[in-house]
């Protein structure tokens, strides 16, 4: 019993002792060692992790190297044979590319929405002439397009437009890339080559519509299209025969021929600085041997101000001057378009317009040119990746008269001259929203005042 009490009280004293250094197990040494080793690298993963998060979550406010490391190690998988043929890798690049790995097939995705609001005050005898002036909404563009290259020559885009309710085509051809002398041809419905406001997508213009001379200048039509550059990129040509339709694949053909010439005598690598001269002609002859030309002021949710009605015409020849400039933020922009037209009898009258405009990038931008036509803006910084966007302010003076041949002395509307003042906020590349404010004058009627505004993305 003695010795049971005194085990008892032993085991009571022993956490009571001094704890000195532990004695080393055999090997411990080496034990200690790769447990270090192992906790070094659990906090290098640790650290390489709170690295690749944090470029994640900051991967929009600076260049992408992980991105560009990625596509340099396909392409070099692509060129030892390893991947897999007929291979397409997506991208976003402005809008949805599907690229096989050497190129020679690149299939794009995209669309626009444009929703646009119209809030106009006019004159009582305005409203008696053209009906009522309303504030409106409307969407101005619900298109969806497909378009691409396929084994690397051969070139198709097919756009459709939804705005109205009933899907109508835009842009729907097949084209040859780099022919031998004549450059691209295209054969569908394209745009007839005349004026570089008519040529240059309503997405990219300032203002919310083109200026009212281009009401002189026809859409798309169903033909053959050819165009090239030379001079290293500072003369560009595009000819074009066309029929007399809206209509595709309908109506007679070889009715239109137009065709278009622009110089820059002053160009460098970045688009900075421009200058741009072109000229167009066209000679057309109208369907059924009769004509019509309107406008709506420049917003398009205002109803019709002018309209010739339908009016005799066996032949139409168009005259186009235009010219631009871009000096850095600063951009100037001016056309001026006369259509003499002839139809057996003593009026034959003969129309004209021109506009000028100016426009400066407060945040320092300025208006990228390709192939002749201006493109799309790229702010320095997106909104909501560290900076606000871009910022254009911009003012035009628009005018059109179709007061020739007697063919307003039974309605009204011969003269309209418009200014425009104009803010647009580049959100991206790919958002944009427009603020214009608009006085249209119709001569012998009345004034409208507008205020227009569209939000609109593409891709």
């Amino acid at each position: 019993m003695k010795r049971l009490l005194l085990f008892l009280a032993l085991l009571l004293l022993l956490p009571l002792r001094p704890v000195g250094p532990a004695r080393a197990a055999p090997g411990g040494d080496d034990l200690d060692r790769r447990l270090q080793s192992l906790e070094d690298l659990v906090k290098k993963q640790q650290e390489e992790i709170r690295d690749l998060r944090a470029a994640l979550e900051d991967k929009s406010e600076r260049p992408d190297p992980l991105g560009r490391e990625m596509d340099r190690l396909l392409g070099k998988i692509s060129a030892s044979g390893m991947e897999e043929p007929g291979t397409l890798r997506a991208r976003f690049t402005d809008g949805l590319e599907f690229v096989s790995p050497d190129r020679t097939f690149d299939i794009r995705v995209g669309g626009r929405i444009m929703e646009d609001f119209g809030f106009p005050h006019a004159d009582r005898s305005l409203e008696r002439a053209f009906g009522s002036f309303d504030s409106r909404t409307e969407f101005r563009r619900t298109t969806f397009l497909v378009a691409g290259r396929i084994h690397g020559r051969v070139g198709f885009k097919a756009e459709y437009d939804f705005s109205s309710g009933t899907p109508h085509y835009k842009d729907v051809w097949l084209g040859l890339r780099e022919v031998p002398v004549l450059g691209r041809i295209r054969v569908g419905n394209v745009k007839e080559p005349f004026s570089l406001e008519k040529l240059t997508s309503l997405k990219h213009t300032t203002f919310l519509e083109r200026g009212l001379p281009t009401a002189l200048a026809i859409d798309r039509r169903t033909g053959v299209c050819i165009d090239n550059e030379a001079l290293d990129g500072t003369l560009f040509w595009s000819i074009a025969i066309q029929n007399d339709t809206n209509s595709v694949g309908r109506g007679t053909t070889g009715k239109n021929v137009a065709g278009r010439v622009v110089w820059l005598p002053l160009r460098d690598d970045e688009n900075h600085h421009l200058a741009h001269l072109g000229l167009s002609l066209a000679r057309r002859d109208p369907a059924g041997g009769e004509a019509r030309i309107r406008t709506h002021a420049e917003i398009h949710t205002l109803p019709v101000v002018s309209d010739t009605g339908d009016f005799a015409a066996d032949v139409s020849r168009l005259v186009g001057l235009e010219a631009a400039a871009v000096w850095g933020p600063f951009s100037a922009q001016g056309e001026y378009v006369t259509d003499f037209v002839r139809n057996g009898d003593a009026a034959n009258p003969t129309f004209s317009g021109a506009y000028l405009y100016v426009s400066w990038f407060l945040t320092g931008e300025n208006r990228p040119a390709h192939g002749g036509i201006f493109t799309r803006v790229r702010p320095r910084t997106n909104f909501g990746a560290g900076g606000a966007g871009a910022f254009e302010i911009a003012l035009r003076w628009s005018h059109l008269d179709l007061d020739d041949g007697g063919l307003f002395r039974d309605r009204e509307g011969g003269k309209v001259t418009d200014w425009t003042l104009g803010l647009n906020w580049y959100l991206n590349p790919n958002t944009r929203a427009t603020l214009n404010g608009v006085r249209s004058r119709v001569a012998g009627v009345g004034i409208v005042y507008a205020l227009g505004m569209r939000v609109q993305v593409e891709f």
